[in-house]
């Protein structure tokens, strides 16, 4: 009776393990010239989500993406460009302030991706489902 128990007890916790939802933030600093990428695992469905981020001490630009077109974003960024429009879920570029609102598709990863900084200054990203 309680091996049955406790089989019943560690299926139900991991039942509930894989259905937690997306509540990612993190604070770090950022120097000019540098970029801060943040990736997270691929949702099993198509999955809504809201990036804020906020910068402490002047305007940042920041990008939301799949992983696979993490790099090619990030190189745009550091080379002081635009990133190509269809290689970008969503993005805003120089604000203290961002809110960027997309869906991304299933089984994919993603990555937010924040630069552009003028002066060193401190981030916050916060990644939560919608």
């Amino acid at each position: 009776m309680r091996r049955a128990f406790g089989r019943a007890s560690c299926l139900i916790l991991l039942v509930l393990v894989g259905c937690h939802k997306l509540n990612y933030e993190k604070s770090e600093s950022l120097s000019p010239g540098e970029t801060k990428t943040y990736t997270v695992e691929a949702p099993k469905g198509d999955q809504k989500v809201r990036v804020v981020a906020r910068s402490s001490e002047g305007p940042v630009s920041v990008y939301l993406v799949l992983q696979h077109e993490a790099q090619a974003v990030e190189a745009a960024i550091t080379g002081g460009h635009t990133p190509p429009k269809d290689k970008v879920l969503a993005g805003a570029e120089k604000q203290n302030e961002v809110t960027l609102d997309a869906t991304v598709p299933a089984k994919n990863e993603f990555t937010v991706i924040v630069g552009g900084a003028s002066k060193k200054t401190t981030i916050t990203v916060k990644v939560t489902e919608m």
